[in-house]
């Protein structure tokens, strides 16, 4: 295996093709894997069971009703990253705080979820003027969650440190993107809500459904 070290006084690091070691003194202080990782699509995230039921629930009450409903992704950006970084408490942490805050958002019988990168959120009776305010509110949320937890802070134990100057670029800032469909006019099955919140997610177009 090809490597490379830097020594530094008693501070010896070596570089490996997928993982990085420092050494202090002899003893081995921290390792750092830098393989890179391959994640879940938005479209696969989407996808999960619980959430793409109760989307199946919500397309067949419209139809028996005749009333509209909004399908919102609150989808955390560079979560993958940030996972890799970061302790595992820390993220479960982000999850509590983040669901916990937009639920307390919302109103009770509005369905909201945990995705494996955000929350899916399911709302019934929905008007078009509505879409717009909805997405801001949650956004908004969890902006405030992240501001207010500090979960962007440059940690302060040193192998936290190390890691930043060794590696600057490798952990990402997370924040939140939307992706919002009206249903019946945006989407009339689960799948089609799936692949249209797909769309907007990647191409980060505007909040509110497209006309």
């Amino acid at each position: 295996m090809n490597s490379s070290t830097i020594n530094c006084d008693k501070l010896h690091i070596e570089f490996y093709a997928n993982s990085t070691y420092v050494f202090c003194g002899g003893i081995q202080l921290m390792s750092v894997d830098i393989q890179p990782k391959s994640y879940r699509s938005t479209a696969e995230i989407t996808g999960s069971d619980d959430f793409l039921k109760r989307i199946d629930y919500s397309v067949h009450n419209s139809k028996t009703s005749g009333h509209c409903f909004l399908t919102i992704v609150l989808h955390i950006e560079n979560w993958g990253e940030y996972c890799r970084h970061h302790d595992a408490s820390l993220v479960e942490e982000f999850i509590r705080d983040l669901y916990e805050t937009v639920r307390k958002t919302v109103k009770p019988d509005q369905y909201v979820c945990v995705l494996p990168e955000g929350l899916g959120l399911v709302f019934e009776g929905i008007s078009e003027d509505m879409v717009l305010p909805i997405c801001q509110r949650l956004q908004s949320s969890a902006q405030f969650v992240i501001r207010a937890g500090h979960y962007n802070d440059v940690g302060t134990r040193w192998a936290d440190v190390l890691q930043r100057f060794l590696f600057p670029h490798a952990a990402e800032l997370i924040y939140p993107q939307v992706g919002a469909v009206l249903s019946p006019r945006d989407g009339k099955t689960s799948r089609d809500i799936l692949n249209r919140l797909h769309q907007r997610l990647v191409s980060k177009g505007p909040l509110q459904p497209a006309a």
